[in-house]
């Protein structure tokens, strides 16, 4: 857990006629199966001369429709024929599973070609786990840890578009037993290529698999991991624009007006000192809270929106929650650092320096607790003294993974080769 240095220190479907009589008007039947039927051709439909003259006319024009839909039934049927084929049954033909067999020979072809030894070795070896160091906490690795990182990041990105072109290229399937052709020669083929890439098959499944489980995981970790620099460099940049400048340089002094005068205060040491003098006490403290608020907002929102193991999603809300009370302390410094009249003394700020101290030690009581947490899920054994906990389990994390990652590539390589 990263401990926020930069804050306040303490100071200091188709129809036919149906066959037989005809009736008055015609009537349209489905015929056959619902679902794809060819339509039958129609029986031809004698036309008899009427008994009664009174409904010549009516009969005359029952035979005009009867016509006229056993010609477009005719014609469709025809129609409907010629697009489906002679009729007869929807199975393949005899000769498929000679295609069949055919094709498996050329994927099983295609195949070799791609998972060549040199393709899955060019899968490349990634160290993200060893790039962070474990000293301090997350937030403050050093300019050399993120280029590493950033590095690392960018070669497994590389390693994921390959892997994705293998992928696209798997193991053929090969033919069931029903799908055999009765040429033998043609099984003898299928049964000699089957036999040349089992090995490369089953090692190229595994590595489709699990091997992408790895990488999975370890996309994970780069994406949550990179999003570490701009949340420190962004509290360092905003600390040099606006709480730095004013600060008392080292070895230079401040007129402070005290409860017993006013007082010159000296800054010794190397590093700047926080003022006390109104009005410079007043602008620093607000700067100050703002930076270090911000940070604390963004380190919350790290690990509840981009915990970098799933595994850890308990400890990322505990997390969340520690970084999201120090920003309510942080806001509330401001206003307790500028409010109280310096003394003449060691303490200038005794009342901000207690419940600023009393804030910090539940703070790193909170980081100790999430420590404890992360030594309990690593099996009791606790990160060595000044060392961050989490930085720790994710570099495991990142180490696990990618030692699996290079041991199925590896296996597969030498299939291939083989």
């Amino acid at each position: 857990m990263a401990k926020n240095d930069a804050r306040f220190p303490t100071v200091g479907a188709s129809h036919h006629l149906a066959p037989g009589s005809t009736p008055d008007m015609p009537e349209l039947v489905p015929s056959g199966p619902s679902s794809g039927a060819r339509l039958k051709r129609a029986t031809t439909v004698p036309f008899d001369k009427p008994v009664a003259p009174r409904r010549h006319r009516r009969a005359f024009r029952v035979a005009l429709s009867v016509a006229f839909w056993l010609t477009l039934v005719a014609g469709g049927t025809s129609l409907i024929v010629a697009a489906t084929g002679s009729g007869g049954s929807d199975d393949r033909p005899a000769s498929d599973p000679d295609s069949r067999s055919k094709a498996y020979v050329t994927a099983v072809n295609e195949f070799r070609s791609s998972w060549s030894a040199e393709a899955i070795a060019g899968l490349g070896v990634t160290s993200i786990g060893i790039t962070l160091e474990t000293k301090y906490d997350e937030f403050s690795q050093t300019p050399r840890a993120y280029d590493a990182l950033a590095e690392q990041c960018a070669a497994l990105d590389g390693t994921r578009s390959r892997f994705d072109a293998l992928a696209d290229v798997p193991p053929p399937t090969t033919p069931s037993p029903a799908q055999r052709s009765t040429d033998e020669s043609v099984n003898a083929r299928v049964d000699e290529a089957a036999e040349s890439i089992a090995p490369l098959a089953a090692a190229a499944n595994e590595l489709l698999s699990d091997g992408r489980t790895q990488l999975e995981t370890l996309d994970t970790l780069c994406d949550s991991l990179t999003r570490l620099r701009p949340i420190a460099d962004a509290r360092a940049s905003e600390t040099a624009a606006t709480a730095t400048p004013l600060m008392v340089p080292p070895g230079q002094s401040e007129q402070v007006a005290t409860t017993s005068g006013t007082v010159e205060f000296a800054c010794s040491g190397d590093a700047p000192c926080q003022p006390l003098a109104s009005p410079a006490r007043e602008s620093y403290g607000a700067a100050n809270s703002a930076v270090n608020t911000r940070f604390d907002d963004d380190a919350a929102a790290f690990y509840s929106d981009h915990c970098p193991v799933t595994a850890l999603a308990d400890y990322c809300v505990l997390a969340a929650d520690l970084w999201s009370q120090r920003s309510a302390v942080d806001t509330e410094s401001a206003a307790r650092f500028a409010k109280e009249t310096p003394l003449n003394s060691s303490v200038p700020l005794p009342e901000y320096s207690a419940w600023l101290e009393k804030a910090d030690a539940e703070f790193e009581a909170g980081q100790a607790a999430l420590d404890g947490w992360l030594t309990a899920y690593s099996g009791g054994t606790a990160a060595p003294p000044g060392d961050s906990a989490f930085v720790t389990v994710v570099s495991t994390t990142a180490d696990t993974a990618e030692s699996r990652f290079a041991q199925l590539r590896d296996a597969a390589s030498a299939a291939a080769a083989g």
